[in-house]
């Protein structure tokens, strides 16, 4: 069977639809209203009981919309237990039981020690942030005079 396009592409000549395009696509059309008649036949009054379904016996009643969304997961009982115990494993070694090395010494010192100008710039915006506010700034000032002076 030949598909409507590929149908329409054959008879569809210099601008103009064939008679034999339009009288394919009544046909579709046909055949479509057809399948509609035949499906709602189907169903008639004979078929649908008079009485009402109980909702809370059936399974509906108990699924949830996420599980339409999200699928369920078997999760083994156990694995709380083992996630649990790992993560309590991995803070008493880092915590605890490992030895101190250089980094730690070097995480210990202020950041505006190790980056030059880095304090002065922060005080920098702090004064101009805090005086839109208007908050009191004497404070940040001075810090900033200290710093400028000892340079």
């Amino acid at each position: 069977m030949i598909s409507l396009a590929a149908a329409g592409l054959a008879c569809y000549k210099h601008g103009r639809v064939t008679a034999r395009l339009v009288r394919m696509r009544f046909r579709t059309l046909r055949m479509g209203v057809r399948q509609l008649q035949t499906s709602a036949v189907a169903l008639t009054k004979a078929d649908i009981d008079e009485e009402t379904v109980p909702f809370k016996n059936t399974k509906a009643a108990s699924w949830k919309s996420t599980n339409s969304v999200i699928p369920a997961r078997e999760v083994p009982v156990y694995q709380p237990v083992i996630i649990g115990i790992s993560v309590m494993v991995f803070l008493v070694y880092f915590l605890i039981l490992r030895e101190e090395s250089d980094i730690d010494s070097e995480f210990r010192g202020s950041l505006f020690d190790r980056v030059p100008g880095l304090e002065e710039t922060q005080l920098k915006l702090s004064i101009e942030y805090n005086t839109k506010l208007g908050k009191d700034v004497t404070e940040l000032e001075m810090r900033l005079a200290e710093i400028v002076g000892s340079k």
